[in-house]
């Protein structure tokens, strides 16, 4: 399947709910790294909304007393929102950005809107999270008497791992696609990279490089055996909604150099590199070995089938948007 919509987490969860992934067994997928290994980690759940509050406007300086104003709506949310993170589990998460602070400081704001992204390890806690945040934005708009509204723009199910999968899925990494050959100009591309990373970045490397060979510490060519077995990886992949709908495997692929962050600038260069390229060769080789070895050996395919309904529970799939609305005593159908 072709999915749209990744960064923003809502193509995979609205091809779920258009009945896309009907009739399929299992999913395979991939992610691009600095190295690549199946990973037994999940991601966390997510979602994803926007708090629109609605004032009243007025002269900022001849007239404040008239108005109502919605950016301190806004600004009263984010502080609460900010308290509340003493309160929250270890693992939950909260980011915003103001999308619209008002026309003019000249104007008491009669409109404002913040962005929310709020994550969880499982759908039972990011809901639970829902109503926290649903009390503060609402408490803020009580505070200045504005109103407030939201748009959930989407989110996502935490991810379930399939041991079953990830052997198979790691089987053909390791042997059938096996190391990645880079030229001599490629590791020299690759080791300049690396000495755009700040500080910061470079000291995270090197304590990521303390298990690699001496000629993986520029580009990890060869596939690692699983190594995050029933951890948590604190980003967020629409996969999960496929996750839940069916057994699924995940793999990391080497795209770009050691230590170069996710969603960076240097990564972005690696994408329509022959390095990136190469990286991405290596995961569909490993995909298609999987599939190749799945369709050959259907108990393999019932095992992991079992394995993906016991950690269901039985609980049917449900999109994580339903779910907040529903959790909303506000709400209306």
């Amino acid at each position: 399947f072709g999915c749209p919509g990744e960064e923003q987490l809502t193509g995979k969860s609205k091809m779920a709910k258009l009945n896309y992934f009907d009739g399929t067994d299992l999913s395979l997928a991939w992610h691009p790294g600095d190295y690549s290994s199946v990973t037994d980690a999940t991601m966390t759940a997510l979602f994803s909304v926007k708090f629109k509050f609605k004032g009243r406007a007025s002269h900022a300086g001849a007239s404040p007393e008239a108005g109502r104003s919605a950016l301190d709506a806004v600004e009263l949310m984010n502080v609460g929102a900010n308290y509340l993170r003493e309160h929250m589990l270890d693992q939950n998460r909260l980011h915003y950005v103001i999308t619209d602070g008002g026309p003019s400081p000249n104007i008491v704001p009669p409109r404002a809107e913040v962005w929310y992204y709020a994550r969880a390890p499982h759908d039972a806690e990011l809901v639970h999270l829902w109503t926290r945040l649903l009390k503060v934005a609402r408490g803020a708009a009580m505070m200045t008497e504005t109103e407030v509204s939201y748009e959930l723009l989407g989110g996502c199910y935490n991810t379930l791992p399939n041991k079953v999968l990830n052997e198979v899925l790691e089987a053909n990494l390791m042997e059938f696609a096996g190391p990645i050959e880079y030229t001599d100009e490629e590791r020299r591309f690759a080791e300049e990279m690396q000495k755009t990373l700040t500080p910061d970045q470079a000291a995270a490397t090197k304590a990521k490089l303390f298990f690699l060979k001496d000629d993986e510490k520029i580009l990890a060519h060869r596939p690692f055996p699983c190594f995050d077995h029933g951890g948590f990886i604190m980003g967020s992949s629409d996969v999960g909604d496929v996750a839940n709908l069916m057994p699924t495997s995940m793999a990391w692929g080497a795209t770009w150099p050691v230590g170069i962050p996710i969603h960076s600038w240097q990564s972005t260069a690696f994408a329509g590199s022959s390095i990136g390229l190469k990286g991405g060769v290596q995961a569909a080789k490993a995909m298609a070995g999987a599939i190749y070895d799945l369709m050959n050996d259907p108990a393999k395919i019932e095992a992991a089938k079992q394995e993906f309904e016991k950690r269901r529970d039985g609980r049917p799939y449900q999109p994580i948007d339903e779910l907040l609305i529903k959790a909303d005593p506000e709400a209306t159908a």
